[in-house]
């Protein structure tokens, strides 16, 4: 199943939503073929994460007058879209 992301304007925040029907009897164990493919999707997705994490920059502190430009960064994209929810809670409040 793939995933749509969408981000609603007024909130700021994402959501994820399948981008087709979600089969309420869908169980991985319906059938042998099923299973097969449903175990082959596990471990390539396991593969995946971990090829990923792999090559992912590692967090760590640092002193005080030598900042992570990411780190700064993804802070003031944190207080933006902080900002921007609080106005709109604001604006549905009235």
């Amino acid at each position: 199943m793939q995933y749509v992301a969408s981000v609603p304007s007024c909130a700021g925040a994402l959501t994820l939503r399948p981008s087709a029907p979600i089969n309420a009897d869908y169980s991985p164990s319906n059938s042998p073929e099923a299973r097969k493919t449903w175990t082959a999707k596990q471990n390539e997705r396991e593969e995946l994460v971990d090829a990923m994490l792999l090559d992912a920059p590692e967090l760590t502190f640092t002193s005080r007058g030598d900042r992570d430009p990411g780190l700064v960064q993804l802070a003031r994209l944190g207080r933006q879209m902080a900002r921007q929810n609080f106005d709109a809670q604001m604006k549905r409040r009235g």
